[in-house]
């Protein structure tokens, strides 16, 4: 890309135009998360553009309400393979992150 061509497109960009081209679902439940990824193929097929798709914290709509710790795993897992399948099938990356806290405990006589 030769230096004129940058400036132009430095000069014509702007926060609007960048986040128009982004789609932004947030889920409040496990089951809206499963919900979602369900009728994501169908949102694909009307934006073909879509090539990326994150996941932010995915077990944090788990960790709370599960008695039975299998189905848990089992619905996470499912979800994974549905993400997987939808990446390979549609070309598009997925990236699914989770959070991990880390609590650094002092020793006797630490603070």
């Amino acid at each position: 890309m030769l230096f004129s061509e940058r400036k132009e497109i430095a000069h014509t960009f702007t926060m609007e135009k960048f986040l128009s081209g982004i789609h932004y679902f947030r889920c409040h439940s496990y089951t809206e998360l499963i919900a979602l990824v369900n009728v994501l193929p169908e949102f694909l097929s009307g934006h073909p553009k879509v090539k990326f798709i994150l996941v932010d914290s995915i077990a944090a709509l788990f960790r709370h309400g599960f008695t039975d710790m299998a189905l848990r795993n089992r619905l996470l897992a499912g979800l994974g393979q549905d993400l997987i399948k939808m990446a390979s099938t549609v070309h598009l990356a997925v990236v699914m992150t989770n959070q991990m806290t880390t609590r650094i405990a002092h020793g006797p006589g630490e603070q």
